[in-house]
């Protein structure tokens, strides 16, 4: 079942014209985990993850971030682990503001 991030991950990959094999060479991502997150059958990536596919592919990482906990939380996924802490949206909302925070800053 696809999910909003699945979709956007796939949508860049099939612009920039990569396979998954083409990722996973350069972003040591296995071809196999981003097939599943584009799928929606993997849930919750780290943000080690997120920061990779979005540098590789040029994407903005916080939007990225957005579309994980919003995709990860609406969905029933059992893979969930983190769902305690997203429950509020506000959370969800202050932490990103807070990551779009030291972006800012890291540029200064």
């Amino acid at each position: 079942m696809e999910n909003e991030l699945g979709k956007y991950l796939k949508n860049i990959r099939k612009t920039l014209k990569l396979s998954l094999k083409d990722v996973e060479e350069k972003t040591q991502i296995s071809a196999s985990y981003i097939y599943r997150l584009e799928k929606g059958e993997r849930c919750n990536p780290s943000a080690f993850t997120l920061k990779t596919l979005s540098d590789f592919y040029g994407a903005n990482q916080y939007h990225m971030l957005k579309l994980a906990t919003y995709s990860c939380h609406t969905k029933p996924y059992k893979e969930n682990k983190i769902d305690n802490i997203f429950e509020d949206s506000q959370i969800t909302f202050l932490l990103i503001k807070l990551l779009e925070r030291i972006e800012i800053l890291s540029h200064k």
